[in-house]
């Protein structure tokens, strides 16, 4: 098994209060299948742990890769479940590389890149590049993803989030959509980039539940939605390795204008503030992260666009759309942990993470609703220099989920 068996996965395990209600989604043998899972999972964690005198060789050779600033991919295979999906089997990689080789002012871009193909006829596919280019003052950045599989919509709003019942009959219906968001931004002064931003995204709705169908927001948006649009993206940035700061902070404001002018099916706004700071503690290689992040829509935001919680970089531990609205807020506090090679002082591959955060979605023009708390625990296998294979277990309020993926949720 190699090291690089990993991948951006969300096993979703709801355990409603009222879960004889719901469609049979925890029963014994879904839960003995996570389990399974779990465990297949901690077995190759340890067996990439022990490494021969080879193993050790080969990591020197690509660590001096890395530090030139070659190309480094580190692939990989594997099964995976979810409840929606069923049993999956995905392929991909992360890939680094230097713009410029030998170019000690240049951080190294990443590319994760995901394939995977479920057993209930689920496919997806998801790349994310954030890339570097002359001596750090100009970076470009593009989020894509597809995906083709069966989903769940509650409705709008944190009530409709806990009160409506999952199942064939009121949230189940078939999604099939696109995203390609890119940005690219220029150093202004130190630490300060500005540029421009661009979304295009596209859901189409099928199979849809008896109660989606009498949705408002569904009669009002339509199943199949197109939007596009444009506008700027602004970045304080002084972290010290973007993909796994230890010292540093982001603070990030963007503003997308969509309009039918350039191709949108509907007029609105989406503003997001991020806000995220990292500080080494106790000794080196113990590290305090914290994330503040709002996301505000105004005008007619379809159902499809909506602020949702629930991500693998978020909450991690709710299903990814059971709470939306027109706007978004969380906060999250992580404390990341590297462990030390045996009795030496050197650094292993291996490191442990826990993070506690809470949110919630709400529309602007009205009073917050009650909100959702979180925690959870990770692992984490360094797979090339500070670039990390992550195993995160969240917990939520009667709810988890396991997600696997490259870098750190933030």
């Amino acid at each position: 098994m190699k090291e690089e068996l990993c991948s951006h996965f969300h096993i979703n395990l709801t355990e409603h209060k009222k879960r004889d209600k719901f469609e049979n989604i925890t029963n014994l043998s879904e839960v003995n299948r996570v389990y399974l899972l779990l465990i297949f999972l901690f077995c190759s964690s340890v067996m990439v742990a022990q490494q021969s005198e080879t193993d050790l060789f080969k990591k020197k050779k690509k660590n001096e890769r890395f530090d030139a600033g070659a190309p480094v991919i580190s692939p990989f295979i594997m099964p995976a479940y979810t409840p929606e999906m069923g049993f999956i089997v995905a392929g991909g990689g992360l890939l680094t590389f230097k713009t410029k080789r030998n170019n000690p002012y240049l951080y190294h871009s990443t590319l994760p890149l995901t394939l995977g193909i479920g057993t209930k006829g689920a496919f997806f596919t998801t790349a994310f590049l954030t890339s570097y280019w002359l001596d750090n003052r100009v970076r470009f950045y593009l989020d894509t993803w597809y995906r083709n599989m069966d989903d769940h919509y509650w409705g709008i709003g944190m009530d409709k989030g806990f009160d409506v019942e999952k199942g064939s009959q009121t949230t189940a219906y078939h999604h099939e959509g696109f995203k390609i968001s890119s940005a690219l931004l220029f150093k202004v002064v130190p630490n300060f980039y500005a540029g421009i931003k661009a979304d295009f995204n596209n859901t189409k709705a099928s199979d849809i539940s008896e109660l989606m169908l009498e949705d408002p927001h569904i009669l009002e948006f339509g199943t199949n939605i197109f939007n596009s649009g444009l506008g700027f993206s602004l970045d304080y940035d002084s972290r010290d390795f973007p993909p796994n700061a230890s010292e540093g902070l982001l603070l990030r404001l963007e503003g997308l204008f969509y309009n039918k002018t350039i191709g949108s099916d509907n007029d609105y706004q989406i503003f997001e503030f991020d806000y995220r700071q990292y500080l080494s503690i106790i000794r080196e290689g113990s590290v305090l992260a914290w994330q503040l992040k709002t996301r505000l829509g105004f005008q007619n935001v379809p159902w499809t666009d909506m602020s949702k919680l629930g991500s693998m970089n978020d909450l991690r531990g709710y299903y990814w759309g059971q709470f939306r609205d027109n706007s978004m807020l969380f906060i999250l506090m992580e404390y990341r942990h590297s462990f030390f090679d045996g009795g030496s002082m050197t650094f292993s591959r291996h490191g442990i993470v826990y993070w506690i955060g809470a949110g919630t979605v709400y529309d602007s023009t009205k009073d917050f609703n009650n909100g959702i708390l979180n925690t959870g625990i990770g692992y984490r296998y360094e797979l090339q220099p500070r670039m990390n294979l992550r195993i995160d277990v969240g917990f939520g309020t009667e709810s988890m989920g396991v997600y696997l993926s490259f870098t750190e949720a933030f």
